[in-house]
Order: C-alpha cells, then sequence, then structure tokens
C-alpha cells in the first residue's frame, strides 16, 4: 500500500548530508549517482526548498549501494552537527539541558518535515524516544531510521558528554547481520523493530546544563523561533504537492505517471486528493511551468530553446506559444522587458 500523504523534507538537511557525501565518496562519484538517478544538482544546493521526501530516502539507497556502504545512513547522521540541520536543529541544540533539547526537537519536528513524528516520555531522569518516519515503506527508510538515531545520540551526547549510551536502542529491520553491524557501529547492543527508532535511557543533565555551563549552540531568539514557525511544511495535500511539484519541474519531470511513482502515491489517488481540494494535476503543471520557466528568463542567461526542454516542452515553439497564452508575450520580448524595469 502507497502513501496516501505527500511528505518533504528540509532542503537545508539534504544539501548537508549531500555535502557529507561528498566529502566520504567524492565529487564525482556523487555526481555520477544524482546523474544516474534522475537527480538534478539542485540536490547539492538547494537549501531553501522543501523536498519529496521519497526521493530524499531512495538518494539515500542509491549512494548506499553505489559505495558498498550498508551503514551509509549511520555514518552520515553520526558526521552532521545537529545544528546543522537548519532552524530546527540549532533551535534543539540552543537548550540548556538535554531534557529540553528531546523536548524542543519533539514539538518542532514538524516545522522541519512533515509525515513523520517525534514522541517524547520523561519521567524523572528517564526518557522514551519514538522517532516514525514519513515514508516507512519507501526504499531506503531504514538509511533514514538509522541517520536519525545517530543525530538523537549526538544530540543528547552535546549535553551529557562523549559515552553516553542509551539502555534501549531499537531501529527499523535490525536483525540478524544488520543488527550486528548497528550494534558495532553504536556500541551498544541494536535491536529490531518494524519502523522507526526507539530510544530509551537517563539522563543526568536534566539542570545544570551544557558541559560547558552554557546552552548548547548559539542564542535563538524570538525571531528565530518566529522564522521556524512560519517555514512549516504545508498541511495541505495540494500545497504540499505544489511544493514538490516545482522540484519536478526544475528537473524536466512533467508526466503525471512518473511523478506518482517518485512520490509513491498511485496516479489515481493523487489527482482524486487534487480534485477533493478544488485541483487538477493539469492546472497545477502550468502554473508550475509558468513559474518555473519565469524564473530561468529572468534570473539567468538560459536560452529560450533550454528554458523549453528544462520545463518540459517537447519544441521551442510549444513553449513560446504557451508563454504567449499565458502572459500576451514572447518569451524573448518579456526578458526584455524585465531587463528595462
Amino acid at each position: 500500500m502507497r502513501n496516501a500523504e505527500i511528505s518533504l523534507v528540509s532542503g537545508e538537511e539534504v544539501s548537508a548530508i549531500v555535502g557529507l557525501m561528498e566529502d566520504l565518496l567524492g565529487t564525482d562519484s556523487i555526481e555520477e549517482v544524482l546523474q544516474a538517478g534522475g537527480f538534478s544538482s539542485r540536490w547539492k544546493s538547494d537549501a531553501d526548498a522543501y523536498l519529496p521526501n521519497a526521493e530524499y530516502v531512495r538518494l539515500l539507497e542509491l549512494v548506499a549501494r553505489q559505495s558498498n556502504q550498508p551503514l551509509l545512513g549511520a555514518i552520515l547522521g553520526d558526521a552532521l552537527p545537529f545544528a546543522e540541520l537548519g532552524s530546527f536543529g540549532r533551535y534543539a541544540m540552543s537548550a540548556p539541558t538535554s531534557a529540553e533539547a528531546l523536548r524542543r526537537a519533539a514539538r518542532t519536528l514538524k516545522y522541519h518535515e512533515n509525515g513523520s513524528s517525534l514522541r517524547l516520555s520523561i519521567q524523572g531522569d528517564r526518557f522514551d524516544l519514538r522517532y516514525q518516519p514519513p515514508t516507512p515503506r519507501a526504499l531506503g527508510s531504514r538509511q533514514q531510521c538509522d541517520g536519525v538515531a545517530a543525530l538523537l545520540m549526538n544530540l543528547i551526547r552535546s549535553f551529557e558528554g562523549p559515552d553516553w549510551r542509551p539502555a534501549v536502542l531499537r531501529i527499523a529491520a535490525a536483525n540478524g547481520a544488520r543488527a550486528e553491524h548497528l550494534s558495532q557501529f553504536f556500541c551498544v547492543d541494536v535491536e529490531g523493530i518494524e519502523t522507526g527508532v526507539e530510544m530509551i535511557g537517563c539522563l543526568t543533565d536534566i539542570v545544570s546544563g551544557s558541559l560547558d555551563g552554557s546552552s548548547g549552540s548559539d542564542p535563538f531568539t524570538f525571531s528565530d523561533l518566529r522564522n521556524l514557525a512560519e517555514s512549516k511544511p504545508p498541511s495541505s495535500f495540494s500545497d504540499a504537492f505544489s511544493l514538490a511539484l516545482q522540484n519536478f519541474v526544475k528537473d524536466g519531470i512533467t508526466d503525471l505517471g512518473e511523478i506518482s511513482d517518485q512520490l509513491h502515491l498511485e496516479r489515481r489517488t493523487l489527482q482524486r486528493r487534487l480534485k477533493a481540494e478544488g485541483r487538477s494535476f493539469g492546472e497545477m503543471l502550468e502554473e508550475t511551468r509558468r513559474q518555473v520557466a519565469e524564473d530561468f528568463l529572468f534570473n539567468t542567461e538560459a536560452k529560450v530553446a533550454e528554458i523549453a526542454k528544462k520545463v518540459g516542452y517537447t519544441s521551442k515553439q510549444h513553449f513560446i506559444r504557451a508563454f504567449k497564452k499565458w502572459t500576451g508575450m514572447t518569451p524573448g520580448s518579456s526578458r526584455r522587458m524585465s531587463r528595462k524595469n
């Protein structure tokens, strides 16, 4: 059964992860994987966007296989400072204690990615933390869960010290040789769980603050918190699809079937959900093509024929006719007028 929702993840996390992939494997190797998997180089630097989580975990799986590294997710999560997850990460790291850092992470994960959950229970010095990924059945979800386990452990260690270990660590599909490898990596016995991550342990840093007596990161201001709240991924299906569609159109992907597959949605489900919110795929595709085309036209030196190809038109003339229908002007005239102004 495929998901009936569109899960998005912050581009800040994706660009940071791709940067780590380059450090580990080399820029040329990652470029080859991106091209072979149908990803554009935007995945390396589009930090301001929200990207489809199903595609993100597919990228993790492709790189893991290419590098023959089954624990790639854990390696990347361990190497990525929590604060580099963007505003979400910086807010957690600026907490005065480890307990508060976990509370902040649990409260604000929804502003970083939608469709996932981070549930926290604290009694005394003992906590129980459970992460549920947005696309648990997607190829690469195991890599994502391994990475989240490493990130959460490092968040806690920022306050508790580098030798801190959980009493219980359960990770999706951790059985057989995979469980052994994960146990060696995390230096704690790892048990299997159907999906997600569960971590149980004790915290000594309840009221004392972080190791150096200050917060774990730079002060997080009210303005920072407001910006974090305002950056929340869209809650409606059509708005989430609109953000995902922008990424596909920028990569020249406009076919309904291909887009549905990459979002792990049935084609009919996608159409039905859009119709329920008064939208249609054809209408949204045209809107997005126009937005992306105008961005290329006004903000780059790309030729009209190149822009036509980028937004999925089979010929330059087809694109010119569509653009004239949208604006009443040809792309060339529109570009010249924009530059005069």
